[in-house]
């Protein structure tokens, strides 16, 4: 199988090669550069994978694309105009049918297609999946073209005669400058009220545009130079979808910069060309606008108090986290089957004793192998289940391992020693690795001094559950190996999925310049590393984490009693007939909880008497529910896991579960997880209801 990329060879907007990048950290190689605006070109090719993200398109002429071209529709966004016609046509409209459903990048998307007859959803930006890079105190603040007609004069002499710049300055009607540049940037950035005075002298300009004439490896090199700078920055301001939301996916702070509104401009005829070309009613931002933090030009120019500068840096917005699990997830899916077959064979690997015992590392042994033993669970409803039979029989020997300088490799933090062993017990596979088929890394790997530890799980970087329970809980097997965090030089994490992730992370009290954030392309090798072993297995919650849990992060209850329903709306696997359910629920006494929008879920979970919930990440804050509270969790018919059942049987819970149908049903044995609502019979439901609430 061919991969490709799009490119946009005559953009003037580096910003289409940054969508370009996102897409190519994606795939194991790029076989060819698929011209967005000329597809047919790629006709005899061959089969070609393609992610089919960004704007379309300029030239709708050359709409559908050959039948060699292999689509995924992620973080597609089709213009207003004549692209919107020659998409609705029959011909077009059969092509989409035939690769539903459309990842749509706004919402405004979504609607068009939808209207049409499409299976669109809303995905999101590619460029969101960008990950972090490594940060440093104090950078610039960096102004990314906020200023439209003002930002001119600013550019280099090289790029300022270029045919875009020309064609943008008579447009903008901002004529020719007799400031030089430094003067002109210099003034304009004195005129932004409040901006803190420490800051000025390292405030910045940086343009988006490029020119024209630049062939691809020369775009590709100036989107990479402005995403580092993106990445260094304390504060990015810009007016650029594709400055603001790589920016927040990297980890850092920006203000996104609208045009003002028409009402403005009346008032103030000179903002009229000025700040970004659309408002916030423009079609490119339903969806995305929400993600940001955002003023208009005038607020920029004059109504930023110091407080809100110093709160854009230290509390800045975070891009939705599911957004970018299901980004990630759609296109591993996509490209899952060619990159399972190219692996020959999965990695050898070996469990950390034997490595310790062939003289490879050094072993920590804290609890012993041991049957796993469960109580048996209540299944309502017409559909019957024992989550037992998908628990591994035996809890494999837990504890730490020390290696020396093996390989940690990407964002899940899989580590090969230095030989090219996977050392699989310390990932969510454990000895189910076959199916995973890991290769070890090809490369050399960036040599780190000192000594470190990681507290990386496959999957913490996008989900609450994985980066909580799998992930930071491996410090109680740290700790009573006797390894302690004071004493690393660094701590190896992804960065947490969510505000609630974040602040559990924040509240271990481990300094921040300790952490070493993982991203897709990390390859390194630690001097001396501390690896703990997968808390359980798979799936398959041990008995002592919910005691460390509620031990490590306290909650206080204030009071006790509570009935909840952990909401799942807004998100993928949402009970379809959620309404109706809810009326049974507040009319029993439920209150609905989403935990994403609550400070402290830890305290609701300690202070409610019963939890019924959709299966999901959520679910995980059941470790701080006290012993005895009772538990109904809803599963779609084609995602049955025992995460949670697991979860409550070790933290002395009673367990209930009823299942429901899934609105799109998958192959038995169909792997990753299922992207369909489903629906819950509500005389059923309220038995099971009946059931948790009887005194």
């Amino acid at each position: 199988m061919k991969y490709g990329i799009l490119v946009h060879g005559t953009s003037g907007n580096v910003g289409d090669a940054v969508q370009s990048l996102a897409a190519v950290r994606f795939l194991p190689r790029v076989d060819r550069l698929v011209e967005r605006e000329r597809l047919e070109a790629i006709a005899s090719a061959g089969p070609i994978k393609v992610i089919m993200n960004g704007w379309w398109m300029k030239c709708p002429e050359h709409w559908p694309p050959p039948p060699n071209l292999i689509p995924l529709f992620v973080s597609f966004h089709v213009t207003t105009g004549p692209a919107r016609a020659t998409m609705v046509t029959d011909e077009s409209l059969a092509y989409l049918r035939q690769h539903e459903p459309i990842g749509c990048r706004d919402l405004d998307t979504t609607s068009f297609l939808r209207a049409a007859g499409i299976d669109a959803y809303f995905s999101g930006c590619l460029t969101m999946t960008l990950p972090p890079r490594p940060r440093k105190e104090g950078g610039e603040v960096l102004f990314v073209d906020p200023f439209r007609g003002h930002f001119f004069p600013a550019l280099p002499p090289a790029l300022a005669n270029a045919a875009e710049v020309r064609r943008l300055r008579q447009a903008a009607g901002s004529g020719e400058s007799s400031e030089s540049p430094t003067e002109s940037l210099d003034r304009l950035l004195a005129r932004i009220g409040g901006m803190p005075e420490a800051w000025r002298p390292g405030a910045s300009h940086q343009s988006a545009l490029v020119s024209r004439e630049l062939g691809p490896r020369e775009r590709f090199r100036a989107a990479e130079a402005m995403l580092e700078r993106l990445a260094a920055a304390r504060l990015v301001v810009t007016s650029r979808l594709h400055a603001v939301l790589p920016a927040m996916a990297m980890g850092t702070p920006a203000l996104f910069v609208l045009k003002d509104d028409p009402s403005v401009v009346e008032v103030r005829p000179d903002l009229a060309d000025k700040g970004h070309d659309c408002t916030r009613h423009d079609p490119r931002l339903p969806g995305l606008f929400e993600q940001t933090r955002h003023v208009t030009l005038s607020q920029l120019l004059g109504g930023l108090s110091g407080e809100a500068w110093r709160t854009a840096v230290e509390e800045p917005m975070r891009l939705r986290a599911d957004l970018i699990a299901d980004l990630e997830a759609r296109v591993a899916d996509f490209l899952g089957g060619d990159l399972a077959a190219k692996a020959v064979a999965p990695a050898a690997w070996l469990p950390s004793p034997e490595v310790a015992t062939r003289g490879l590392g050094r072993w920590r042994s804290v609890y012993p192998s041991a049957t796993n033993v469960r109580a048996p669970h209540a299944c309502h409803g017409a559909v019957k289940i024992d989550l037992r039979d998908q628990l591994d029989p035996v809890f494999p020997e837990a504890g730490v391992l020390e290696v020396r300088r093996p390989y940690l490799q990407g964002i899940n933090g899989r580590v090969f020693t230095s030989e090219g062993t996977l050392l699989a017990d310390h990932s969510w596979y454990g000895r189910h690795i076959d199916e995973l088929g890991l290769a070890a890394p090809k490369c050399q790997g960036e040599p780190v001094a000192g000594v470190s530890m990681s507290l990386a799980s496959d999957f913490g970087h996008k989900n609450f559950c994985q980066f909580v329970l799998d992930g930071l809980c491996r410090l109680h097997l740290f700790e009573a190996a006797g390894i302690r965090v004071e004493a690393m030089d660094r701590v190896y994490c992804p960065q947490p999925p969510s505000a609630n992730a974040r602040r559990l992370l924040d509240r271990l009290g481990i300094p921040e310049e300790k952490f070493a954030w993982l991203s897709q392309s990390t390859v390194v090798r630690p001097e001396t590393l501390h690896l703990a072993t997968f808390p359980g297995s798979r799936r398959n919650i041990p008995r002592w984490l919910p005691g460390f849990v509620q031990q490590r992060w306290p909650a206080t209850p204030s009071r006790t009693g509570r009935r909840l329903f952990v909401s799942r709306e807004g998100y993928r696997r949402t009970v379809s007939n959620e309404a109706s359910v809810r009326r049974l629920l507040v009319a029993a006494g439920f209150e609905i909880l989403d935990p994403s929008k609550v400070e402290d879920p830890q305290k609701d979970f300690a202070e409610a008497a019963v939890v019924v919930g959709a299966h999901g990440a959520a679910l995980a804050n059941l470790a701080w529910c006290r012993p005895g509270t009772k538990i109904l969790e809803l599963f779609p018919s084609d995602h049955i896991h025992p995460y949670y059942y697991s979860l409550a049987d070790s933290a002395g819970l009673e367990y209930h579960c009823l299942v429901g149908r899934s609105l799109v049903e998958r192959a038995p044995g169909a792997q990753g997880p299922s992207w369909s609502d489903f629906h819950v019979d509500e005389v059923e439901f309220a038995a099971a209801m009946a059931a948790i609430t009887a005194p």
